[in-house]
């Protein structure tokens, strides 16, 4: 497998799941079968998954999810890599694919805001018309790259969002246009903003990484952040002049996990940083009686923790 071409997978699909533990386990079948590498998540409102392996197995394994019922139009965004960037595959059953944190949940189908395919959302990002630009991923992501002009969310956790929500304080006629990595967020996101009132909402359909595929890095500035070990992808957008690394405030946009596991935060730290301070985001966290033994040789792989793991895609 090390010489051979090597697919990544970003995938979601809302369908309703009468029985997620069988799906899951169906899942882990499958994915052991064609030794595909990643996470993916299921919960009665559908499927949600970053995973990866040979284009054969790839190939193999959307095939096997377009023909199980529900899951026949998932949109697959695709990307190459050298190798698998996952260490193990995960899958998981959970209450809900994508947590926005609410007892009364949004339903995509019925809630969600008008899709914009990457060309109409690049016309309207180079159009005069007035409009919000929302950013709904966490800080740190629109800190490695983000469209221009994008407002940062002030949360760093989705299952926050709905604060941000309620605190917009702009017209409810204003046009509000919203992007994630993948666009699982801007499906719950969107919902939640029509329930606050707002009346022009529109989504970037399939993403940041679909809309890379499709139209480049216009208008982008930076790199996307993604949720395997590579951490972020070079998608042709301008050079990223705002982040700094945490320690020495040099120009960097490279995301490093915290060794400290129970601190295990995000942060962006150049590489001679990260092997000063031994992957650690402070002093009290160099000193922490939890920190993970450093290894330079695999400083490029993000900690995991449990409890403390990446989402599945976005």
């Amino acid at each position: 497998m090390d010489n051979e071409p090597v697919e990544v997978l970003l995938y979601y699909g809302f369908a309703p799941v009468e029985d997620p533990e069988a799906l899951a386990e169906a899942q882990r079948q499958l994915c052991e079968s064609l030794g595909i590498r990643g996470r993916i998540y299921v919960a009665r409102e559908g499927i949600n998954g970053t995973c990866a392996g040979t284009n054969e197995a790839t190939a193999a394994y959307r095939a096997a999810l377009h023909a199980t019922p529900g899951f026949e139009a998932v949109a697959f965004k695709v990307d190459t890599a050298p190798t698998i960037p996952f260490e193990k595959l995960r899958v998981r059953v959970r209450p809900t694919i994508v947590n926005l944190g609410l007892e009364d949940d949004v339903v995509p189908a019925a809630e969600g805001g008008d899709y914009l395919d990457p060309s109409e959302w690049r016309d309207r990002l180079a159009s005069d018309a007035p409009y919000l630009l929302l950013d709904v991923r966490n800080g740190f992501e629109w800190d490695v790259g983000h469209f221009r002009g994008a407002v940062r969310a002030p949360f760093e956790r989705f299952h926050e969002f709905p604060k941000w929500a309620a605190q917009l304080d702009v017209p409810k006629d204003m046009p509000v246009l919203m992007y994630c990595t993948g666009g699982i967020r801007c499906e719950k996101f969107s919902g939640l903003l029509r329930r606050e009132g707002f009346t022009n909402v529109g989504q970037l359909h399939g993403g940041i990484l679909r809309y890379a595929a499709e139209q480049g890095g216009e208008h982008f500035e930076g790199e996307c952040f993604v949720f395997d070990d590579r951490l972020r992808v070079d998608i042709g957008g301008a050079p990223n002049t705002w982040s700094r690394c945490a320690h020495c405030d040099a120009l960097s946009t490279r995301p490093q996990n915290c060794a400290n596991m129970d601190c295990h935060a995000l942060f962006i730290c150049c590489e001679s940083c990260a092997l000063a301070h031994q992957a650690t985001c402070s002093p009290e966290c160099l000193d922490a009686p939890r920190r993970r033994t450093f290894d330079a040789e695999h400083l490029h792989r993000p900690f995991r923790t449990k409890g403390r793991e990446l989402p599945a895609s976005d």
